[in-house]
């Protein structure tokens, strides 16, 4: 599972969200922060080493077809990572694009957080809604820039919204075998082998 935060002022990938679920197994999340190019790049080679660690995995978004790839790209191009973007793209799968062709839902909107709802999982961070970390994290920027300690706060409040995205997409998938029995509804088996389905 992963989920990106981007900005454009500066424009780097911020925020890595990662999580590695094994059936059986307690998940393991891996959050990479970055204020600098410098970071952003050693934040891919780390991303790099843990699909390398975990070769058979697919790598699950919600749009990230719309979102997460297109900048995985051209962070990747500028970087001269391409192998990178290379494996990322052959594992992607966009959950959200599957749930458009296979789910029909009682919600008009299919957001990460709407579905979520809609199957009883629920967000704990302090941020609301998406729409307010791009303004939460160019707060941190200034605060960060400035020197106010405030700072470290604002940047754990971002890593728990990122958090709960991952745990919301982790939920989702979790309920895809009820969802299969009860609608008789197709998702990709790429994904139920990995969710013990």
């Amino acid at each position: 599972m992963m989920q990106l935060r981007e900005c454009l002022v500066p424009q780097i990938i911020w925020l890595i969200g990662v999580c590695v679920v094994r059936p059986g197994q307690e998940a393991e999340y891996e959050f990479m922060w970055a204020d600098t190019q410098a970071e952003q790049k050693a934040n891919l080679k780390r991303l790099a080493n843990l699909l390398g660690a975990n070769p058979s995995f697919p790598i699950v978004t919600w749009n990230g077809r719309g979102a997460d790839m297109p900048r995985l790209r051209r962070a990747c191009n500028e970087l001269e990572l391409g192998p990178l973007f290379d494996n990322l793209k052959d594992r992607h799968r966009d959950l959200y694009h599957d749930f458009t062709k296979a789910v029909r839902l009682p919600k008009k909107k299919l957001s990460l957080s709407h579905v979520a709802s809609w199957l009883g999982i629920s967000r704990q961070s302090k941020i609301p809604k998406g729409r307010q970390v791009t303004s939460s994290y160019l707060e941190y920027f200034k605060c960060r820039e400035s020197g106010n300690p405030i700072a470290e706060s604002m940047k754990q409040d971002l890593v728990q919204y990122n958090r709960d995205d991952l745990d919301m997409l982790i939920g989702v998938v979790g309920k895809i075998p009820t969802l299969m029995e009860r609608r008789s509804i197709a998702i990709p088996s790429l994904l139920t082998n990995h969710i013990g389905g």
